[in-house]
């Protein structure tokens, strides 16, 4: 991974990456699939609908993405493009492409 950052930091980025390997490459998977990435773009529609008993819970993840990102200091905002305002058009933009380099990186962890 090419960041330019402290080696304690860069310990702590990887180990952030290795513990949650699987979400990451997940998300990243799916930007590709929608082509968000060319865009400088991720959408955060990592989150599903849990049944339970009495009706239903969104269970959201993109904590996850958010810490990530501020261990790493990439310069990033995020916003909402759906027409109302809905869940399904959070997304995470950035404003170089070495973020986006970084991320397809994680995908080809092992």
């Amino acid at each position: 991974m090419g960041l330019k950052i402290s080696k304690k930091r860069k310990e702590k980025v990887l180990e952030f990456v290795l513990s949650h390997k699987n979400y990451l490459k997940s998300i990243i998977t799916e930007a590709e699939s929608r082509k968000s990435l060319l865009k400088n773009k991720i959408y955060l529609c990592k989150w599903n609908w849990i049944s339970k008993r009495k009706g239903y819970r969104l269970n959201d993840d993109t904590h996850i993405m958010e810490e990530l990102l501020q261990l790493t200091d990439f310069k990033n905002y995020f916003s909402n493009d759906a027409p109302r305002g809905g869940k399904e058009g959070d997304f995470i933009g950035f404003k170089s492409k070495k973020a986006v380099d970084f991320l397809l990186s994680i995908k080809n962890l092992q």
